[in-house]
């Protein structure tokens, strides 16, 4: 099946999802007209897609004002299989949104009595938003200049101690050595924040 033709096809899929056409129907016609089961399922995905730019924001702004998107005039005619899918997809972009938000509060250096609040828990639950601040809070700790300096001082200290073995009772602990290293290494670097911009 060539591209302009898979387009051609989706298109007009996409007006009978609108439509309120049922699947079957739709399945069944695509059959009759020739293709095969994968390129089927291709062209209804690429139909909903078409279907999901054209209503994306609506569902999203349906979403945000809390209106429920299968009860809403405005998506009154879309398949209800193909509301669903843009619906969640919609809502694990809000919920992708409200993470982020989360963590620049923590890099501003909000508590989480000031940042909690500003959380739409609607799209990221209350809970998940506990757990992500604790994890980013502890990230962020790490990341700081005390934090990074920690890893140097205990990395050195360690090196320090295997040299003084190595002299003292002439054996090298290349256990301590590599952990050493290990640990001046990750001073260099900062770990990536979860959902960072």
């Amino acid at each position: 099946m060539e591209y302009k033709e898979k387009i051609k096809y989706a298109t007009k899929i996409a007006e009978d999802l609108q439509g309120q056409k049922s699947r079957d129907q739709i399945h069944a016609y695509l059959k009759e007209e020739g293709f095969y089961e994968n390129e089927i399922n291709q062209i209804i995905l690429s139909a909903q897609n078409i279907l999901g730019e054209k209503y994306q924001e609506k569902v999203r702004h349906l979403l945000v004002v809390g209106i429920d998107p299968f009860s809403s005039n405005e998506l009154v005619g879309i398949d209800e299989q193909t509301l669903q899918k843009m619906v969640q997809k919609e809502t694990q972009n809000l919920k992708l949104i409200e993470r982020r938000k989360l963590t620049n509060l923590v890099k501003e250096g909000r508590s989480e009595e000031e940042a909690l609040p500003q959380i739409d828990f609607r799209f990221l639950p209350m809970g998940e938003a506990m757990d992500q601040f604790t994890n980013v809070q502890k990230i962020h700790d790490r990341n700081s200049t005390s934090g990074r300096m920690f890893y140097f001082i205990v990395g050195i200290s360690l090196l320090v101690l295997c040299f003084t073995l190595a002299i003292v009772i002439k054996r090298i602990y290349f256990m301590l050595l590599f952990i050493g290293i290990a640990m001046i290494a990750k001073g260099f670097f900062k770990e990536r924040l979860d959902y960072e911009d």
